[in-house]
């Protein structure tokens, strides 16, 4: 006798009636497929000439200093810290533009000195070639330092004019643009002096890929930044007469030193180099 053996019909599981009413529903989520995230970078693109060999020796200062600002300011815009960005930006603002001042102050003092030699007949002539550089700007304040750069490049054409007339002596010629010409260098030695103390004090690592994700105490870094506002500014290094007291924006912003005529014999005179070729270089500032 065969015994025959009836088929149940298997129950379908509640997960299983869940899964099978989830795979009937119509789909309404939409799908997109992309590649890479997107990248861009905005800049302008700012031409100036230069027609002084050692101001055009100090080019590469520049760069340092438009490298180690977007060093800095990108950590801060990489942590989201907004105070942070302000207060840095604010700052480097205030120094250009402090730095500018002074500069503009003893363009404005030479100027009338050569104003007056050139009423008493004086002729004064520039020859010879500029160097046209092409700055590639990705900051606002990078144009300030830019147009510092220029004022720097007018102050010295002036002050080796002047040193044609009896109103100054060689060697004082030489001390001045010397200390002149060194403002690009100092002033990235503040942004290089900045970036170590937040390393240092704060473990505030601006090379650091994963800044986001530091633990950093951005309440007391935005103090020491608060209080770069308050302090002195100091780019150069002794009192100015001209102009600069009428700028008040609670800096101390200074003149070179002057170098006293009688001192003179025993500064040593260095040659200038021969000028390079006109050769069109792109700044990345």
């Amino acid at each position: 006798m065969t015994e025959i053996k009836s088929k149940e019909p298997k129950v379908k599981s509640k997960q299983s009636r869940v899964k099978s009413k989830q795979a009937n529903k119509p789909n309404n989520q939409v799908i997109i497929q992309h590649g890479s995230s997107p990248f861009t970078k905005y800049l302008a693109e700012r031409k100036i000439k230069i027609y002084n060999p050692q101001v055009a020796k100090q080019l590469r200062h520049i760069d340092y200093f438009g490298l180690n600002y977007s060093v800095l300011m990108g950590a801060f815009i990489k942590a989201s810290q907004s105070q942070s960005v302000g207060l840095f930006d604010g700052y480097v603002d205030k120094l250009i533009e402090a730095t500018g001042q002074s500069v503009a102050a003893d363009i404005i003092k030479y100027e009338k000195i050569i104003k007056d030699y050139e009423n008493e007949g004086y002729v004064f002539k520039s020859e010879g070639q500029h160097q046209e550089i092409t700055v590639r700007i990705y900051r606002n304040c990078l144009n300030d330092l830019a147009s510092l750069f220029m004022q720097i490049d007018k102050l010295v054409t002036l002050l080796n004019h002047v040193e044609k007339t009896s109103h100054m002596k060689t060697p004082v010629l030489y001390a001045k643009i010397s200390d002149w010409v060194g403002i690009p260098n100092q002033l990235n030695r503040k942004i290089i002096g900045l970036t170590k103390r937040l390393n240092n004090k704060f473990k505030f690592d601006a090379k650091s890929k994963s800044i986001a994700q530091a633990k950093v105490n951005y309440e007391k870094i935005n103090g020491l930044l608060t209080s770069y506002h308050k302090e002195q500014i100091k780019v150069l290094s002794t009192g100015h007469d001209v102009g600069i007291k009428k700028y008040n924006s609670g800096l101390s912003v200074v003149e070179p030193r002057t170098l006293k005529d009688q001192s003179a014999k025993e500064i040593p005179l260095v040659e200038d180099n021969s000028p390079s070729e006109i050769v069109e270089k792109a700044r990345n500032w």
